[in-house]
């Protein structure tokens, strides 16, 4: 009894639940790295290596991995440590005033625009990073893993928005 969106974003999907907070959970988790290709997650920073799944254990554990994290303001500086909201986030970078009334009020764009665009670029980073992982003569090392936040591809939205509505 699942919605269409949610049949229509998880089609041809397998999912599986693991408690990393868990030894078994962990354990399971880390059989499933030495296969992966590529991992993209949105922890805050820190929280990966709490969970036992930090880039240079990931790396260890599968060499050629591709690792992507995501995170509400980036991996360092002031804000770094903070969860991200999409809808705070739309206001930090301008999109709930692009997409405002005309009298000024800014308002939330609902269905988490953020959360997709940023999550939409961690996907084309890791995708490209695959891609040239696959074609590089040196793809038996991994390189530094990309980072994106919610904030940095955030910030084009308004752009992308005043653009396409000209």
């Amino acid at each position: 009894s699942e919605s269409r969106y949610h049949l229509g974003i998880n089609r041809n999907k397998r999912g599986i639940v693991l408690d990393l907070k868990h030894p078994e959970g962990v354990r399971a988790c880390h059989e499933l790295l030495k296969t992966a290709d590529v991992v993209i997650h949105n922890f805050r920073p820190g929280v990966a290596e709490k969970l036992s799944l930090g880039f240079e254990l990931v790396k260890q554990l599968q060499p050629r991995i591709v690792y992507c994290s995501l995170s509400g303001y980036g991996l360092t500086g002031p804000s770094a440590g903070r969860p991200g909201f999409d809808q705070v986030l739309q206001c930090m970078t301008g999109s709930a005033s692009a997409q405002g009334a005309d009298n000024g009020t800014p308002s939330i764009v609902w269905g988490s625009i953020i959360d997709y665009y940023a999550a939409s670029m961690a996907a084309m980073a890791a995708s490209s990073s695959a891609s040239a992982s696959l074609i590089s003569s040196s793809s038996t090392s991994s390189s530094p893993s990309p980072g994106v936040s919610g904030v940095s591809p955030a910030g084009a939205l308004p752009a992308n928005c005043s653009v396409s509505a000209l």
